[in-house]
């Protein structure tokens, strides 16, 4: 037997049939709704779905097969199982009724305790079926949330490698801090243009600014003497420079072996190695060119200048907003993306009030 009430939801056109099956499922404890036509049924059972359907085939207007097909296109409806009962006993009306979607055919006359025990094994393998959803939904829910937190673990540890390479030439410590924030207003304004909304989704949005502060995470492999030289770097010197994006995208790459399928660690894999690529195809490692450098890497291209341009280094003083709006616009078609030096326009004075408020600590 079925321990609990279900919502049953009788249709038929013949009202001394509604009355018998109204008179036995009742009593068993379940909630009973009769419909005398398919089309209040259905406006019924989309507002509030039932477990089960018992419904005749031969009705007028619209029949038991037909409202049976309309309801696999009701959301909600879909899956619900409906047992036909009709005096139709022919082969061709039972195929039909199960083409349709039906689970059980029952003809009449038939017997009480027959139908009884259909309708409860019925009931039994829908009640067990929404268990099982319910159990995936909460497993689902559980394996998110596991996700979630092996993703922060690993953030934790990536950030604090990246803030060890910060400190290499970055006295304030709030360097990354600005990455990020100018980042997410950048890729904010991404999402909204049509150009880019076809690869800058919700998730885009999500994991690029946190990915950015990987961006030099490669400095933590070269030597004091030439990442904090106060002069001019010699061709050589500015070899070695260069191979901060090869040690940060290879360091990534590691931890992708390690832990793989991280979106956050794959972006920034793309982020270290390709934004010092130049959208002329001028820049390192590779020479990449256009729509051949990844998004997220022209993105950080403009971000990562930006704050180079307004930060004091050991080697050069820092320049007003103004004047690194100029250079970033001037650069626009040789550096950088034309489209993306266009998102920069619209929002430069949210980055000038950004940087002014993380340019040192409080």
């Amino acid at each position: 037997m079925v321990n609990y009430r279900a919502t049953i939801m009788v249709v038929d056109d013949t009202p001394s049939n509604l009355k018998i099956l109204d008179q036995l499922l009742t009593p068993l404890g379940h909630r009973v709704l009769l419909f005398h036509r398919a089309e209040a049924f259905l406006k019924a059972a989309a507002a509030d779905p039932p477990d089960l359907v018992l419904m005749d085939v031969n009705m007028p207007h619209m029949d038991g097969i037909e409202a049976c097909m309309a309801m696999r296109d009701v959301p909600g409806l879909t899956d619900i199982p409906v047992v036909f009962i009709s005096a139709v006993n022919t082969e061709e009306e039972k195929v039909r009724a199960f083409q349709a979607g039906a689970v059980d055919y029952i003809t009449k006359p038939f017997s009480v305790k027959e139908l009884s025990v259909r309708l409860n094994t019925h009931l039994s393998i829908w009640k067990l079926r929404r268990e099982l959803e319910d159990h995936n939904r909460e497993l689902e829910v559980r394996i998110r949330w596991e996700v979630k937190r092996s993703e922060g673990a690993q953030l934790a540890l990536i950030r604090s490698l990246a803030k060890l390479a910060e400190k290499r030439d970055d006295d304030t410590g709030m360097h990354l801090e600005r990455v990020r924030a100018l980042c997410g207003i950048l890729v904010s304004v991404a999402r909204e243009e049509e150009a880019f909304r076809d690869r800058v989704d919700r998730d885009f949005v999500e994991y690029f600014p946190e990915a950015s502060v990987l961006h030099d995470i490669g400095k933590v492999g070269l030597p004091d003497r030439v990442l904090l030289k106060p002069g001019p770097l010699t061709e050589e010197e500015f070899q070695v420079i260069k191979t901060h994006v090869s040690i940060g995208a290879g360091t990534l790459e590691e931890v992708d072996r390690i832990f793989p399928g991280s979106p956050f660690v794959r972006m920034g894999i793309q982020i270290t190695r390709y934004h010092h690529e130049r959208w002329d195809g001028s820049g390192y490692l590779e020479g990449l060119k256009g729509e051949e450098i990844p998004l997220s890497a022209r993105l950080m291209a403009l971000v990562d200048v930006y704050d180079a341009l307004r930060s004091r280094r050991c080697y050069k003083e820092p320049r007003p907003h103004q004047e690194a709006v100029r250079i970033i616009t001037q650069e626009a078609g040789s550096h950088f993306d034309p489209r993306v030096v266009a998102l920069f326009k619209r929002v430069e004075a949210r980055f000038a009030v950004t940087y002014e408020r993380l340019s040192s600590p409080q």
